[in-house]
């Protein structure tokens, strides 16, 4: 019984690591979910957030750059980020796409049609 006792406060250290992990994935998957893309013939779209809501839009004639950035891991998977710059520098940044290529193309093809 006393072992028990002096045991105990050392049985319940590991719990806090064993819940640190949980917000970490709450919150990985609320970012990767936040996230909304749109590509029409006029604009491209990207939507990020839950609570406040970020909208960054260029139109597809102001488009100059279309740029793939990719680390090891999305080389890997073969997904990626698309980076489309505009006249004057203004940036849109399509992150976590799973075909950037294809994406890249399309918006090369509204590009050369305007």
């Amino acid at each position: 019984m006393f072992l028990l006792i002096i045991s105990l406060p050392f049985m319940l250290l590991p719990l806090p690591f064993m819940l640190l992990p949980l917000p970490l994935a709450i919150y990985t998957f609320l970012r990767v979910n936040s996230r909304g893309y749109a590509l029409t013939s006029k604009r491209v779209i990207a939507k990020q957030g839950i609570i406040s809501l970020n909208t960054e839009e260029m139109r597809i004639d102001r488009i100059e750059n279309i740029r793939i950035s990719r680390g090891i891991m999305e080389s890997i998977l073969g997904g990626g980020s698309l980076v489309v710059t505009g006249i004057g520098g203004s940036k849109v940044v399509l992150k976590c796409i799973c075909a950037p290529e294809l994406a890249k193309k399309m918006i090369e093809v509204l590009t050369e049609d305007s």
